[in-house]
């Protein structure tokens, strides 16, 4: 590769040193576009709740990522577009709980902890999104 290099025109390594350098800038700017939520989720108790269902829906788009928390009861959702977004949180035996107004902006790290309370999946509990920034 180097003899390949070295026989090029100088033009043709500042060609090259520059469509690197644009593809090194322009891939800086997509990854830092996206915005990332993350959360844990407990019972009233305070005791995690593993295995919970979170869903995490654009407004301004109408698309919807859904995950489950790990065993302690964490979760996250990394490269989220920025926007206007609904996020719930759903397990058996416990009310679904859902939080609203969340606004995501370039290179958000957004805490959304969820609890959880005892009842019928059916009945849901909605609160204002008070989201912390990390």
């Amino acid at each position: 590769m180097s003899q390949w290099f070295s026989l090029m025109s100088r033009r043709g390594r500042l060609f090259l040193l520059f469509v690197g350098a644009v593809l090194l800038i322009c891939s800086h700017r997509a990854v830092a576009q996206g915005a990332t939520v993350v959360g844990t989720v407990t019972d009233v108790s305070g005791a995690v709740v593993p295995k919970v269902s979170i869903t995490i829906t654009n407004l301004d788009t109408g698309l919807a990522t859904t995950l489950v928390t790990a065993g302690d009861g964490q979760y996250v959702a990394p490269d989220l577009a920025i926007g206007h977004y609904t996020v719930k949180a759903a397990a058996s035996g416990f009310k679904a709980t859902e939080k609203t107004g969340v606004v995501l902006t370039t290179g958000d790290r957004v805490r959304l902890d969820f609890q959880l309370q005892v009842g019928a999946a059916a009945q849901t509990v909605t609160v204002a999104a008070d989201a912390i920034h990390l």
